[in-house]
């Protein structure tokens, strides 16, 4: 019995090589499709054949007989078994590698070095032993400026450029050059935005070195060095270079647009004008406080008033009824009465209740104890006679009534 098909083979790269030096058999990564012809092994009418790592398809299996035969039987079956997960041969020193320099120590570094006259920039002479990247770096480029000096913030720029500071992170955490795990790489801080997951072309979650050397040709840099509060507009633009919420001051008043209440009017401008509404408003309740407190009184001054005006006109019926019962006394007893000042006493009621008859008699000023309407200035405000049309007026009860 004969089976022709595709079975899958390893590659074995570099394999007496890998044996001399390791003492151990490995397999490659890669696998081929191989097509095979197998004979069975057997006794007799009962034939076997076992294939390894059969590929998906069709095998073709071909019976050969020396007599003939009515009944043929072929049953398959599939051994399962694990690959052997290959050796991992990368160094473990890189396991425990750690950032211990960013981009900005780096600058800083090496602006210290290179500055050899010390005051504080690098011309052309300092600039030429700069030592940031694997380029050589040119003065003009660096010199965003154009003022012929290179500043600490323009090594900064170049430190701190995306290329730059991912080759020097990576550098550090795969000192061997062996792969890095993504957490580990974006657990880091950068100055940089980057998308370690888009070139990982395996999605094996490690970065290896030709993929961060991919990163480093498509990546952008978003770090600028003159952009001290990173909110996107330069420091020499920015109201507020240390703040990033802030970076305009319209009214010049000290607070950010973005903070202010009113960005286009001066916060002197508008506490003063609150100030002096909130007096107006203090003085309004006062007055409005005030207003209320004399109506009160007035409104008490006017019942008591009105109380007043009926009790005496209580009184002078009470009067009247004396005048009466003392006028029938004396009609009916006039030789009871001899004393002169027995009958003053008598007829005193008389002069201290006549005002009533005052009221009807007398037409040019009204009774003293007559009262009037308080008015909006605090005047007591009287007509009399009444209907007439004729305004009296006094600041007191106990003052003669005036014409208004």
């Amino acid at each position: 019995m004969t089976a022709t098909g595709t079975v899958m083979t390893f590659v074995f790269d570099d394999f007496f090589d890998f044996f001399e030096e390791s003492g151990r058999q490995r397999p490659g990564d890669d696998l081929q499709a191989q097509t095979v012809v197998v004979d069975s092994d057997g006794f007799d009418t009962y034939q076997e054949i076992y294939l390894d790592l059969p590929a998906n398809g069709v095998f073709d299996i071909v019976l050969n007989t020396n007599e003939g035969f009515s009944d043929v039987n072929i049953v398959a079956s599939w051994e399962y078994s694990d690959f052997i997960e290959p050796i991992d041969d990368s160094d473990d020193d890189d396991i425990d590698s750690k950032v211990t320099q960013d981009c900005r120590k780096r600058a800083e570094t090496e602006m210290l070095s290179k500055d050899t006259n010390s005051d504080g920039v690098l011309d052309k002479n300092e600039f030429s032993s700069l030592l940031i990247g694997d380029e050589k770096l040119d003065f003009n480029k660096a010199d965003l400026n154009r003022d012929g000096e290179i500043e600490f913030a323009e090594v900064l720029q170049i430190s701190c450029s995306c290329g730059n500071e991912l080759a020097l992170i990576f550098d550090q955490l795969s000192p061997n050059g062996n792969e890095v795990g993504i957490e580990k790489l974006s657990s880091q801080a950068y100055e940089n935005n980057y998308e370690f997951f888009e070139i990982d072309a395996n999605s094996n979650l490690q970065i290896s070195q030709s993929e961060i050397d991919i990163l480093i040709l498509l990546c952008e840099t978003s770090f600028d060095a003159f952009d001290g509060d990173g909110d996107g507009v330069p420091d020499k633009d920015d109201a507020f270079p240390n703040d990033p919420d802030e970076s305009k001051d319209t009214d010049g008043d000290g607070v950010g647009d973005n903070a202010d209440l009113a960005p286009s009017l001066s916060n002197d401008l508008i506490y003063s004008a609150g100030a002096i509404l909130a007096i107006g408003l203090l003085a309004m309740l006062v007055l409005v406080s005030r207003g209320s407190r004399s109506r009160a009184e007035n409104d008490t001054w006017n019942s008591t008033k009105q109380y007043n005006i009926a009790e005496q006109m209580l009184g002078m019926q009470d009067g009247t009824d004396n005048i009466d019962a003392v006028g029938v006394s004396v009609n009916e007893q006039p030789s009871a009465i001899t004393n002169s000042q027995d009958v003053t006493a008598i007829q005193q009621p008389l002069v201290e209740n006549n005002f009533f008859d005052e009221l009807l008699n007398d037409s040019n000023s009204p009774p003293s104890q007559l009262l009037g309407n308080i008015d909006h200035r605090g005047v007591e405000v009287i007509e009399y006679p009444m209907g007439s049309g004729e305004k009296w007026q006094r600041n007191n009860h106990a003052e003669p009534w005036k014409r208004r």
